[in-house]
């Protein structure tokens, strides 16, 4: 469901306004707010998000093979990372500003070599793999561009309504990865007070270490 508006007043949620109906909030209710910043933006305005980033690309190949290796990191060429599960074998390239632009079908012809040379390399079988079959997923705001300018831009508040806490990767001043958005639920849940969530997110951020 979607979130569409958060009503506030004296600094305090009050409700929850989705697509498909509103949840009221009581005196004992918190909320975690988890969204991309563009969302978060759109429900606190005034928030301070990033407003530049850096592109995802995700290559899909249809395959019905096996291999010893599930997980493989690429160096020297288009590809970065392998992954390689049941009926699928997925390409990602992270921070892409220089292929986000490319037609899938080139990006593909680009990386199934790569692939298929660290998948006989690991003795990964892609039998029905090739650039042909190639489903290309292109995320243009998958994570805030950091540079220089991301460094010295205004971090959100992360308790911007006395019982609403901000998570995310972006929040934190951490580079975008899945560590600093489990430090971020850590952290929010401490900022709302709850001993027996915080104790939860503890354990959440140890197994994430």
């Amino acid at each position: 469901r979607r979130l569409r508006a958060i009503e506030q007043a004296d600094g305090q949620a009050l409700a929850l306004h989705f697509t498909d109906g509103t949840v009221q909030l009581g005196p004992d209710d918190r909320v975690v707010l988890a969204l991309p910043p563009a969302a978060a933006a759109s429900v606190l305005p005034g928030l301070p998000v990033p407003e530049r980033f850096a592109p995802i690309v995700n290559l899909h190949f249809p395959h019905s093979g096996q291999g010893p290796v599930r997980f493989a990191g690429i160096t020297g060429g288009l590809s970065q990372w392998l992954l390689v599960r049941p009926g699928m074998a997925s390409v990602t390239i992270s921070a892409g500003l220089d292929v986000v632009d490319l037609p899938g079908e080139a990006l593909a012809a680009q990386v199934w070599p790569e692939v298929a040379a660290t998948a006989a390399r690991l003795g990964i079988e892609l039998p029905d793999g090739g650039p042909e079959t190639a489903f290309v997923v292109k995320e243009r705001s998958a994570t805030p561009f950091q540079d220089e300018q991301w460094a010295r831009a205004p971090r959100p508040i992360r308790a911007p309504l006395r019982n609403l806490a901000l998570a995310g990767d972006w929040t934190t001043g951490l580079p975008a990865t899945i560590e600093a958005a489990v430090v971020s639920a850590g952290q929010a849940v401490r900022r709302l007070g709850r001993p027996t969530i915080e104790r939860a997110g503890a354990r959440m951020a140890d197994a994430a270490a």
